[in-house]
Order: structure tokens, then sequence, then C-alpha cells
């Protein structure tokens, strides 16, 4: 038996069998409403570089983005709704 749910190993308690939940984020104002969470998760990450951080990317979004169409998936630990990744 696998210990991964569609390629996703889940956090320590939390049986493989509760697939994580995913969301996609399209408005500039849900990216903004991230960047606590983000933020935590990135302060926690060893392997964090600066370009990962919220402040970085949401700035390049503000800069760049605005003729272009935003695509966050947002991944969530289901037992806990704690951010656990964002694409």
């Amino acid at each position: 038996m696998s210990d991964t749910v569609a390629g996703v190993i889940p956090p320590r308690g939390v049986p493989a069998s509760v697939p994580p939940t995913v969301q996609m984020v399209t408005t500039t104002s849900g990216f903004a409403a991230l960047e606590q969470e983000w933020d935590d998760l990135h302060c926690h990450a060893p392997d964090a570089f600066p370009h990962d951080s919220w402040a970085f990317l949401f700035s390049w979004w503000e800069s760049y983005g605005p003729d272009r169409s935003l695509r966050l998936v947002v991944v969530r630990d289901t037992a806990t709704r704690l951010l656990v990744g964002v694409v």
C-alpha cells in the first residue's frame, strides 16, 4: 500500500486516504489574502529562497501581471486546513 495520495505525502497523523484540499486562486485579492499563511509556510520551509516569498511574488504580480491570467494552485492539509503548498 502506498503512503501517497495523488503524489502528495500526507502529514503525520493524517491517513493516506484523506487527500489534500486543492483550490485555484484567480484574483489579485485572493492572492493578497494568502500573505500571512504564505509567510508562515515560507518561514518554516528549510529550502525556501527569497524568490519563493509572498512579498516577492506579489510585487512581481502587481508589476507584470495585470495583463495576464492569475492561476495559483493552493494546497491545504484537509484535517488542519493549514497551507502546505502553492504552485
